[in-house]
């Protein structure tokens, strides 16, 4: 008896957070992307500092929950597995696109600019959207992650055509090593990928004082 693998679509409630929407005109939009096994509304807490009258912040979750050890108490997310992979890619593309129409379609939500912030495993999926997606992207930021060799030639290009792109990566963190984060630089630049590096001393974090940098930078 041979088993066959189908597929059909179905509907799925999303969820998101934010910080209180700004009382004035939006100007920056920033949409983070958690790594594996967080949660959305613990993560967004580490990104305070960016919160403003002129900015809104937002980090949708993964589409997939689980406890994090055993069968009960703290419960995770996650963005993908290596199990029907190319499905879940698509799955979170079109996810995040209806999650960005959305927000642009409520009244004053016509930020100047829009950054994505994909911190490790979210990183990929960051990258992956960033590349496909029609909507207005200024900045790319992959933080603690591996950029995906999956992208497309085409993709690359048009990611590089609509939105600069940032790696930032540590000397201490626990689940890239050096050789890896080389190897991903060598990737990109042979495939003559334009990006700017970010440099930090630390671990796999997120670091007050990178985001202050970065918030300068965008200013």
């Amino acid at each position: 008896m041979n088993i066959i693998q189908n597929h059909f679509p179905v509907q799925k409630t999303a969820r998101y957070f934010s910080f209180d929407s700004p009382k004035s005109k939006i100007k920056t939009l920033w949409i983070l992307l958690h790594g594996y096994s967080h949660q959305a509304n613990e993560f967004i807490k580490q990104f305070e500092i960016l919160d403003d009258n002129e900015t809104l912040v937002i980090a949708p979750e993964g589409l997939s929950r689980f406890y994090v050890k055993g069968y009960f108490g703290n419960v995770g997310a996650s963005w993908m597995t290596k199990e029907d992979r190319m499905n879940d890619i698509m799955d979170n593309i079109n996810y995040l696109d209806s999650l960005l129409h959305k927000i642009l379609a409520e009244p004053g939500n016509v930020p100047e600019k829009i950054i994505v912030l994909g911190f490790s495993q979210g990183g990929a999926t960051a990258a992956r959207w960033t590349a496909i997606t029609n909507h207005k992207v200024n900045h790319l930021i992959i933080h603690s992650s591996e950029f995906p060799k999956d992208i497309s030639d085409d993709s690359l290009k048009h990611l590089n055509e609509k939105a600069k792109t940032w790696i930032v990566y540590s000397n201490n963190d626990e689940f890239i090593d050096e050789d890896l984060f080389k190897n991903q630089f060598d990737y990109l630049d042979e495939k003559k990928f334009v990006y700017e590096k970010i440099f930090f001393e630390g671990k796999h974090e997120v670091k007050k004082e990178f985001l202050l940098k970065l918030k300068g930078i965008f200013i």
